[in-house]
């Protein structure tokens, strides 16, 4: 019996990045994730349970991810625009 090829964990096919889009996209990142910490810690119902803390560390890290892909997509829409 033959043994398969294993295939890497990581593609070879990562996307370039220069470094201002990834300043940028840590810039955007920490202000959504400070945006969202600030409003998961003043408007939290408080009742304790574990599935509203999964559910609160849920939403600050699409909030940071999404900051994170806003800048992107700005950086790409300027982009367009200058050529």
């Amino acid at each position: 019996m033959r043994r398969r090829a294993k295939k890497p964990l990581i593609s070879n096919e990562i996307p370039v990045v220069t470094e201002a889009t990834a300043k940028r996209q840590v810039i955007f990142g920490t202000v959504g994730f400070v945006l969202s910490l600030g409003c998961v810690l003043a408007f939290r119902p408080g009742s304790g349970e574990m599935i509203e803390l999964v559910a609160l560390i849920g939403i600050v890290s699409s909030a940071t991810v999404g900051a994170m892909k806003l800048a992107t997509l700005i950086k790409d829409s300027e982009q367009s625009e200058n050529e």
